[in-house]
This record gives C-alpha cells, sequence and structure tokens, in this order.
C-alpha cells in the first residue's frame, strides 16, 4: 500500500499544481467566472480523488508492487518510446506529434502488450531539444516515468491522458533535478479559442467513438490515428490545431466503461479544451503536458458524474423529488 500511496500523491500533487498554476497564470487578465471555473474543477478533481481512494482500499488493500519480467520489460519499453520519439521528431526533424503517432502506431500494431509504455513514453520525446538537450535527462525522466507506470497501473485505471500524465510527471521532476526552466509562450490568440475547442471535442469524440464501437481498435491505435492524420495532412505540423487535436485524442481514450454516455465524452473534451485554451503559455516544451490536460478533464468529468450520483441518491432530494412527483401527479 505504501508504494500506492505514494503514487497516488504524485497524482493529487501533480494535477492541483497544474490547475494553481493556470490559475496564477490569467489571475491578472481573466474574469473571475474562468477563475470560478478552474477553482470548481480542482475540487471535482478532489472528489473523484477521494473515490478512488476508496476504492483502493477496498479493492487493492494488499496490493505489492512485484518485480517480475513484464514489469522490467514496460520499463525498457517506457524508454525505449522516449528515445526513439526524440530521435524522430529532433534529429529526422518529424515533428512533435508526427513522431509520437507514428511510434505509437506502429507499436499498437506489432508489440500490442507494450503499446501503451511505449506511447507514454512516446510524449517524453516531444520534449523541446534546449531543454533537454542532455541524453541522460531523458533517460532519467523515462526511469522515472516508468516506475510511476507500473506501480500505479492499478489505480486511475482506463482514463485518457493517464499516459501522458505519467510523462509530465516525469520530464517535470527531471527539470527540477537538472535545474532547467520552462519555456514561457505568449497566451493564445482570443480568435482560435472557437477553433480549438472545436478541434478539440471534434477530436476527443472521434478517438472515443473509434476505439468503443470498432471492437479490432484498441485506444492507442484510435489516438496515434487521428493524430497523425491531423499532423500529416496539416501544412504546419507544429500549428496549435495539430497539437489541440492530439490533445483531444487522449480524452477520448478513456474506456467506455467509465464514460457510460455520450454527455461524457463531450464534457471531458469542452473541460479540455478549457485547460488547452488558458495553459497554453505555461510548459512549453514539457513532454506530457497535453496528456496531463486531458487527464485532468477526464476525472473531473469522472468527479461530476460522482457528485451527481451522490445528489440523486441524497434522502432530502430523494423526498423533494417524490413530493414533486406526487403534486403534479
Amino acid at each position: 500500500m505504501l508504494f500506492t500511496f505514494i503514487s497516488l500523491g504524485f497524482y493529487v500533487a501533480f494535477s492541483l499544481g497544474i490547475i494553481r498554476s493556470i490559475s496564477a497564470e490569467i489571475q491578472a487578465e481573466m474574469p473571475n467566472v474562468i477563475k470560478i471555473g478552474l477553482l470548481l474543477l480542482g475540487i471535482l478533481v478532489l472528489l473523484y480523488i477521494v473515490k478512488e481512494l476508496k476504492k483502493i482500499k477496498t479493492h487493492h488493500s494488499d496490493y505489492k508492487p512485484v518485480i517480475r519480467k513484464k514489469e522490467l520489460l514496460t520499463v525498457v519499453a517506457v524508454i525505449g518510446g522516449a528515445y526513439l520519439t526524440f530521435a524522430f521528431n529532433h534529429i529526422v526533424g518529424m515533428g512533435d506529434v508526427l513522431a509520437a503517432s507514428l511510434i505509437g502506431l506502429i507499436a499498437a500494431w506489432t508489440i500490442k502488450n507494450y503499446a501503451l509504455p511505449i506511447y507514454c513514453d512516446t510524449f517524453i520525446g516531444m520534449v523541446c531539444d534546449q531543454i533537454y538537450s542532455n541524453p541522460f535527462a531523458i533517460g532519467f525522466a523515462s526511469i522515472i516515468t516508468g516506475v510511476l507506470y507500473v506501480i500505479s497501473s492499478h489505480i486511475f485505471a482506463g482514463w485518457g491522458g493517464k499516459a501522458g500524465f505519467l510523462a509530465f510527471i516525469g520530464t517535470y521532476t527531471t527539470s527540477l533535478f537538472i535545474n532547467q526552466s520552462f519555456h514561457f509562450v505568449e497566451p493564445l490568440s482570443f480568435r482560435m479559442y472557437i477553433y480549438v475547442f472545436l478541434t478539440v471535442i471534434l477530436a476527443g469524440v472521434s478517438t472515443f467513438t473509434i476505439h468503443t464501437m470498432i471492437n479490432r481498435v484498441d485506444v492507442v491505435s484510435a489516438s496515434a490515428l487521428i493524430g497523425l492524420l491531423v499532423a500529416f495532412f496539416s501544412s504546419d505540423s507544429s500549428h496549435v490545431i495539430v497539437f489541440a487535436a492530439f490533445c483531444g485524442t487522449f480524452t477520448g481514450m478513456t474506456s467506455k466503461e467509465l464514460f457510460t454516455n455520450k454527455s461524457d465524452i463531450i464534457i471531458a473534451s469542452f473541460l479540455t479544451a478549457f485547460l488547452f485554451v488558458f495553459s497554453f503559455s505555461l510548459f512549453e516544451g514539457v513532454g506530457g503536458k497535453l496528456g496531463s490536460l486531458a487527464f485532468i478533464a477526464s476525472i473531473s468529468t469522472g468527479g461530476l458524474k460522482h457528485l451527481f450520483s451522490f445528489l440523486k441518491r441524497h434522502p432530502l432530494l430523494v423526498r423533494t423529488n417524490e413530493y414533486f412527483k406526487a403534486k403534479f401527479d
């Protein structure tokens, strides 16, 4: 249980830390409704984390991580995915999204058992080469991510963006060790907001539909395929819309057991777009940023579902509902 709580602590700290960073960045310029929205998002994240904690105590109280061949190969797959993507991205000049998508798709079609960990660390390979110019930094970030991937495999299972979130933890933690600061860019232009929202929602819904409706297509293939197509056919593979679409695909990787209604993926994709827009100037060049936004949006949607479920079962609301039904019937 110790390792479970340590990994859970990383999830809590980084989820709330990202939301806090976004809130601090927009504090001076944005209206209060945006700040309130971020506050509510943080509360929903905490609500779902509390639910996850209860599930851990009930179903995983005796969980003990075991170092076996599969776990070691998972960490190796994570490291290999990072270096390969970094090489394709910066040495070959393929570009972030195209490199990650191509490697993810190849992994999904060849070594399916390790496709997700490989896809996880393709996001580390997307890091800026000026920040992570030292190849050992990539390896260090990959090891952190790989270890967290293994010891937290039983928690937050099935949520979109989890792999990218772990990559973000790995790259961010590594930056602290190597004392390397991140880049900051200008905030996203207001005229791009509507395009980003539409792109993220369309990509999220499309990815979710593909892997839930077509049995032979797994979540990695669905996400990577859309990312590959968008990047390949775009006149500029580094355009914000390409990254917005890729970000949306991570939300769409959420399993159908967690998103049981069509409205769930739409809400989660909307929240992903919201976070994408207002975090645009932050964490530039950090691997896993897009996935971390998708993960926060996804579990906050889970928190919203949990809240609605609780309210429906609350005795006061049940009695109120029965009263109005009797009155109007």
